[in-house]
């Protein structure tokens, strides 16, 4: 072993980054629709207060939950047409230093999860539960999964 590459191995800092496998829409249609857990998808804009919310990339990080508003439309048979419109938990989950992100007032197809209390949207270091800017198409997997005919994404 050469001393360059022991000094990268035993080198502080993010020697490392994160690698996150790529999650489409019908993969978290899929490990939703798998889990213990009860989801509503939706279509719509999440409001909150984004100076609270992690960098991304922080040394000391910890999952930070932040109240939420969300609106838009949940997805039914005939598609994104039921009004939603609830205050909900948003956690921006972290794995190690890196830390879920997402944006406020930006147009996502989201998959939150359904509480006893209420509802909570978990954004992990590697994203799978919220899909900016949804394609149409995006949006009509969503109802084909509903209806059972849901296509799983693979490259």
């Amino acid at each position: 072993m050469t001393l360059a590459l022991v000094a990268a191995l035993v080198a502080p800092g993010p020697a490392a980054a994160l690698s996150c496998i790529r999650t489409t829409p019908t993969d978290a249609f899929q490990r939703a629709d798998e889990s213990p857990d009860r989801y509503v998808v939706v279509h719509g804009r999440l409001d909150f207060d984004q100076s609270r919310a992690p960098e991304g990339y922080d040394e000391d990080a910890s999952d930070v939950t932040l109240p939420a508003r969300l609106s838009g439309q949940a997805l039914n048979r005939d598609g994104f047409t039921t009004p939603f419109d609830v205050s909900l938990d948003l956690t921006l989950q972290c794995a190690g230093p890196w830390c879920g992100t997402i944006a406020r007032d930006v147009d996502q197809l989201l998959f939150v999860k359904v509480l006893d209390r209420g509802y909570a949207l978990e954004i992990g270091a590697c994203p799978g539960n919220a899909f900016a800017n949804p394609s149409q198409g995006d949006l009509d997997a969503m109802v084909e999964c509903l209806g059972g005919a849901c296509v799983v994404e693979r490259e």
